[in-house]
């Protein structure tokens, strides 16, 4: 049985529908099919047992001019696909012809209330055009039900004699029948939701996978493991709000004695966010320094390029050179990709091992906050606006020096954002009475306790942003 249906509805597509035509579409063209190959199968029915009782009487004939005109109207659809044509033909056909049946065979009670037929043209409607029209379709219907039962005493001079045996076989084919139609029309109709949704099922499972890969990707470009900065204790968290992220923290050495440390958050969450962040991590650690090998090998591994085997060549860049190459990665993210109307919140900061001395630029970030062990005594605010927003802007390099015992916590705004199940905010403010709390604690410390209070507080609430920590702290000598 299901097999059948499967091999009626691919030839009723086939035959029904264009290739141009969406799902959606085609399942209204083959549902609304179904449903008059019905009503003209029960009205060669009906007119065929109306004969037989009444003979050629004008019920009869006005049962086959149903057939004739919508028969008419199929051939005329299948040959030029005007799905319009036929569904006013059959709206109006279905809710008139009933009627004017009911009328000829003497009223509501000769007739087995044949008007039930009618109710057939609304809740047609309801499924091939929209509410306003269905009810619209039903006014019509209850002005003709109404006059109806006005005129029913005047219309009943026309009854034909017939015995209560007949009435009732007019009256149960008059529930039976329409209820058939609608039960095998929303077989049909089902059928197609199920196909359909097959279909997305499908897609969606492709989708899953390539997004899964892409997930994979991403986390690749954030570092698996931190580079060991000597003196330094570093911790870093990313949690993304969607299987792919507009956030992103870097660590990574800038020989001779510096490291760069980068947290960032593009604008927007998904895969154009995603690719966005890709793009500006890649440019940043390629122009972070002129031998790309020192820049690019991960921990343990050493890359070799002509940078290692040309002495001519400079093998470092100045802390102010490499922190005003942002302005250049500003100019290129604004004119090549500036249309997308994308940008990225960024900082970029280029630490003195040695020294303890941390040069930054802030690109419209949150300002970064310095903790000592009586709490924040610092805050790095932005020197510039956000990168890839402004074309030729000049970034200001701001300097700071990390004492013994300080450190450095950069966020994103997936923290001071997240919402609670009652849809308020965590804040700033309550991040800050977070960290105050844990004055004097490990960085590792810092970012748990931080972790603790923003969970507990989002608790089963949907995640917002994507959430981002990276916390530096100078150890002491």
């Amino acid at each position: 049985m299901k097999n059948s249906i499967y091999s009626l509805w691919h030839y009723l597509e086939s035959t029904c529908t264009l290739e141009t035509d969406a799902p959606e579409e085609q399942r209204r063209k083959i549902t609304l099919v179904v449903i008059t190959c019905l009503c003209v199968v029960a009205s060669i029915i009906w007119g065929t047992i109306y004969y037989a009782i009444l003979g050629p009487v004008i019920t009869t004939f006005i049962t086959y001019g149903f057939t004739v005109v919508v028969g008419i109207s199929l051939l005329i659809f299948f040959v030029t696909k005007r799905f319009n044509l036929l569904l006013y033909v059959f709206f109006f056909m279905i809710l008139w012809n009933p009627i004017a049946m009911q009328w000829s065979l003497g009223g509501f009670a000769p007739s087995g209330f044949l008007m039930t037929w009618s109710i057939l043209a609304p809740f047609c409607s309801l499924m091939f055009q929209n509410i306003r029209k269905a009810l619209w379709w039903l006014s019509v219907y209850i002005i003709f039900l109404v006059i109806s039962l006005y005129f029913d005493n005047y219309f009943s001079r026309w009854a034909f004699p017939t015995s209560q045996k007949t009435s009732m076989l007019f009256f149960g084919m008059n529930i039976i029948g329409p209820l058939m139609v609608v039960f095998f029309s929303m077989m049909y109709f089902v059928n197609a939701l199920q196909k359909e949704k097959a279909k997305v099922s499908e897609i969606s499972d492709i989708l899953e996978k390539e997004l899964q890969k892409g997930r994979k990707v991403q986390e690749n470009f954030l570092p698996n493991t931190l580079p060991e900065v000597k003196g330094c204790e570093i911790e870093a968290y990313f949690h993304p709000a969607r299987q792919l992220s507009g956030d992103f923290y870097d660590v990574f050495l800038c020989p001779p004695g510096r490291a760069a440390f980068v947290i960032a958050d593009v604008s927007d969450k998904g895969v154009g966010s995603a690719l966005f962040m890709a793009l500006t991590r890649s440019l940043i650690r390629i122009s972070s320094g002129t031998n790309p090998s020192s820049i690019l090998s991960p921990p343990g591994v050493q890359f070799h390029s002509k940078f290692d085997k040309d002495p001519k060549l400079p093998k470092t860049l100045e802390t102010h050179e490499i922190l005003h190459t942002i302005t250049l990665i500003n100019d290129y993210l604004a004119v090549e990709h500036g249309d997308e109307g994308m940008f990225v919140t960024l900082f970029f900061g280029v630490y003195e091992i040695s020294s303890g001395s941390l040069s930054y630029i802030n690109c419209g970030h949150e300002p970064l906050l310095i903790l000592d062990e009586d709490g924040i005594k610092n805050t790095l605010k932005p020197t510039g606006p956000a990168l890839g927003a402004i074309a030729e802007v000049e970034y200001q390099i701001a300097e700071i020096i990390l004492e013994p015992g300080d450190i450095f916590l950069g966020f994103t705004d997936g923290i001071t954002e997240a919402c609670s199940p009652l849809n308020n905010l965590f804040t700033k403010k309550r991040l800050e009475q977070s960290v105050e709390g844990a004055a004097g604690a490990s960085a590792t410390r810092l970012v748990e306790m931080i972790k603790q209070d923003l969970f507990s507080f989002i608790d089963n609430a949907p995640q917002c942003d994507d959430i981002t920590i990276l916390a530096v702290k100078r150890e002491e000598s």
